[in-house]
């Protein structure tokens, strides 16, 4: 009896356990009949206590309600069973779109247990997984896809490379080792090396920016890459440097159209005005010859008469070469320049450039500031702001061009050119934005949003900082802030190294020039200096009548454009047969021939029309005894 009890309490506590189970267990004998199934297998397939009391009967219930095997596969590896091998293993979804986990495991008696188990949770985490997987495959095959270069660093010591994409290598033209592990520094300093103190604050400051580079290519074409940085630093994950490499070139080139043809249609507006004062020339040249011819028959001194004529001319040749300075596409090489010279020269151009109903107003000193630019640059920088200031005030207001001097910065001393206007003025919420490439608030065709871009990069290609400030419907006012060139003196008068013409004197001279009277007036201005002159009327005359001179010819002064045979050949063909005659080169275009795209040789010693006596003079005096004398002189003394 006692043994009974024993036995009974025993099969109570193993039920009690069986029930307990946190999986579903089902017992089958060998003939497949249901024995037994515990609380948690029939909560999970009600089916058991009812119909279900053959193992065929449940095989056919799993399979009605079994995954794909392409679903299972993603989670069959997570279990594995390494005791007993199942003779099925199959996953189920159920109604209440619960996931399961169903194996029959056949005994050594023939027997089968079935475990039933939960895996919702795994499920879903599997899902994810293969989701996330199938994402990242996606986002990989984009970015070895994309026509950028793209590459990924640490953000720590020596910044290691930790991915670069494919299009890398092609879009800078490398080949041979990986630029995984290379310190970005190493990387961008050899390919960014214009920019790369900036790029490396940008990195230091965990900051983003964008950056230019250009690159000369051995085929001799130009590369522009652009390259966008980004520095992601968190508490939460890993800190990165991600950057945008792209070629820009064709970018670049459309922006430079754009530019030239802004620029044209500027000098389209201007040319009203311009004509408008060439014409008051003419009239004030002709009228003074008037004025002069009938003195001389009174027999009245005429000297004063021709020294307005002069300052005429003057004007008129100032007037063209400011005119082809700002139609070039270029800024030139910078030097030091005088910044109030410079804006004195363009002061003449700005009436005809805004008209009649708006004022311009400037405050410079009398005395120069010397600044390290180009005329060119200043030139461009004035021109477009006060544009950009013309089109702000709606067809009347005022300009204000200052300059002051001497503001200390950090123990350095800055020139500040400030130019302001009374125009509707920018709103706060786009003044960051008004020096970006193509950004503009004027109607479509009327604005390209590239002039204030130009003036940025032309402030910061000489070393300059500008910057804005505005109060709408009051005005908008532009200050750039040049570093002064200290301890600097340049003379502005032709340095005479005679007292008179006896240096020139019995010298002989050719001289080629296609247009008559001008021939006729510089071969008067060289007999004056005591020269004898071999005047030629183009380069294939100046050619035949220095091979018929049988003395030396101590200089050829020749014009560059002509017919039959210009004076760049000429000089070539001069020097072959007369390798000490010093040459000289003249022309009605400014700046060395830009405008026509010939090419002097460096030390070619150049002078733009019309030449002043005292000028030649002194030039050909420098160039007898033997002083160099330089493009950027003749220009200086000129100016």
């Amino acid at each position: 009896m006692v043994k009974n009890k024993k036995n009974k309490i025993e099969i109570e506590t193993y039920e009690e356990m069986f029930n307990s189970l946190g999986t579903g267990v089902i017992y089958y004998d060998h003939n497949g009949w249901l024995i037994n199934s515990n609380t948690m297998a029939t909560s999970i397939v009600p089916e058991l206590s009812s119909n279900m009391n053959h193992f065929l009967d449940f095989i056919s219930f799993v399979f009605e309600h079994s995954l794909d095997i392409s679903e299972q596969t993603d989670i069959s590896t997570t279990f594995e069973n390494t005791h007993n091998i199942p003779s099925f293993c199959e996953i189920i979804r159920l109604r209440d779109s619960s996931f399961y986990m169903v194996k029959a495991i056949t005994q050594d008696n023939r027997n089968t247990i079935v475990e039933i188990s939960d895996i919702s949770q795994i499920k879903s985490h599997a899902d994810g997984i293969k989701l996330l997987d199938r994402d990242n495959r996606i986002l990989l095959q984009a970015i070895q896809s994309s026509q950028k270069g793209i590459f990924i660093a640490r953000h720590e010591e020596q910044n290691p490379i930790i991915f670069v994409n494919q299009p890398m290598d092609g879009l800078l033209g490398r080949t041979g080792e990986s630029l995984l592990g290379c310190p970005l520094e190493a990387f961008l300093s050899t390919y960014f090396s214009d920019e790369w103190s900036e790029i490396s604050e940008v990195i230091q400051q965990n900051k983003n920016g964008r950056f230019w580079q250009k690159l000369n290519l051995p085929d001799g074409t130009v590369k522009w890459l652009s390259l966008n940085l980004s520095t992601e630093k968190n508490d939460e994950t890993e800190n990165m440097i991600i950057g945008f490499i792209s070629d820009e070139t064709i970018n670049k080139i459309n922006e430079q159209h754009i530019l030239q043809g802004q620029k044209m249609d500027a000098i389209g507006k201007l040319a009203g005005g311009v004509a408008h004062d060439f014409n008051n020339i003419l009239s004030i040249v002709e009228g003074y010859i008037r004025l002069s011819e009938s003195a001389i028959k009174r027999g009245e001194d005429v000297s004063e008469n021709f020294h307005r004529i002069k300052k005429a001319v003057t004007r008129g040749s100032g007037l063209t070469r400011q005119l082809l300075m700002f139609g070039k596409h270029r800024v030139s090489e910078n030097k030091v320049v005088d910044l109030c010279t410079q804006v004195r020269d363009v002061e003449s151009f700005l009436e005809p450039l805004l008209g009649v109903h708006f004022k311009v107003r400037i405050d410079i000193p009398d005395h120069p500031i010397f600044i390290q630019a180009s005329t060119d640059a200043i030139y461009q920088i004035i021109m477009n702001l006060v544009i950009n200031a013309r089109d702000a005030m709606n067809g009347v207001g005022d300009v204000d061009i200052s300059i002051s001097e001497n503001i200390k910065v950090d123990k350095k001393l800055y020139a500040v050119l400030t130019i302001s206007d009374t125009g509707c003025g920018i709103p706060e919420s786009i003044i960051g934005k008004i020096f970006d490439p193509f950004f503009t608030t004027k109607e479509q065709g009327k604005g390209t949003g590239l002039g204030l871009s130009m003036v940025y990069g032309v402030v910061k290609q000489i070393g300059a900082d500008i910057s804005v400030s505005s109060v709408p419907d009051e005005g908008t006012v532009f200050t750039i802030t040049f570093p002064i060139v200290a301890d600097h003196h340049v003379s502005m008068e032709p340095k005479n190294i005679s007292s008179g013409a006896d240096r020139l004197s019995g010298k002989t001279i050719l001289v080629a020039e296609d247009e008559a009277d001008l021939l006729m007036i510089m071969k008067g201005i060289l007999e004056d200096f005591g020269m004898k002159v071999i005047p030629a009327k183009n380069g294939q005359e100046a050619l035949c009548l220095q091979d018929e001179y049988e003395d030396k010819i101590d200089f050829l002064l020749t014009d560059i454009v002509m017919p039959e045979l210009g004076g760049l050949k000429l000089a070539d063909l001069i020097r072959e047969v007369r390798p000490e005659t010093k040459i000289l080169f003249m022309s009605g275009y400014p700046d060395r021939g830009d405008t026509l795209n010939f090419e002097l040789p460096r030390d070619a010693i150049f002078m733009a029309k019309p030449v002043q006596p005292d000028f030649l003079r002194n030039v050909l005096e420098k160039v007898s005894v033997g002083e160099t004398l330089n493009q950027t002189d003749a220009i200086v003394w000129q100016s």
